[in-house]
């Protein structure tokens, strides 16, 4: 046994050795780190910059807005246009705490959108989304 003393000064006995805990949970934090930058790096990678354009198009119609892709002079790219992404999903009545991949179909706007459902969790959920009108359908 150890005697180890943890953040706010206290001590405890531990069968591991002291500090190895948060050694632990540094690693697995840049664990999650990488992954987040691969996985952002593949979808970068798979979408066009008219692919951009259309799913800023798709996250302003689903707000309301009578825009169309001549409208979008700036796009959105990397996680801001995935939280544009999700928050059109939110909007049409669906559940998308975080985009994990996008997939550009062969359809002219659609596209294959699978998020985590809901913030904490791992249940991943794929949608439809026609780009050109605003629109998100769950597979």
């Amino acid at each position: 046994m150890n005697q180890c003393k943890d953040q706010d000064g206290k001590y405890f006995l531990s069968v591991k050795p002291c500090g190895q805990d948060e050694k632990q949970k540094q690693i697995e934090a840049d664990r999650q780190k990488h992954i987040e930058a691969d996985r952002q790096t593949q979808i970068e990678a798979e979408l066009s910059q008219q692919n951009y354009k259309e799913l800023n198009l798709f996250s302003l119609r689903s707000m309301g807005m009578d825009a169309v892709i001549s409208d979008i002079k700036e796009t959105q790219t990397g996680g801001n246009a995935e939280q544009m992404i999700q928050t059109g999903i939110n909007l049409n009545g669906h559940l998308c705490a975080k985009v994990i991949k996008i997939k550009p179909l062969k359809i002219n706007g659609g596209y294959e959108v699978t998020c985590i459902a809901m913030r904490g969790g791992n249940a991943e959920k794929t949608y439809m989304l026609d780009a050109l009108k605003g629109v998100a359908s769950e597979l």
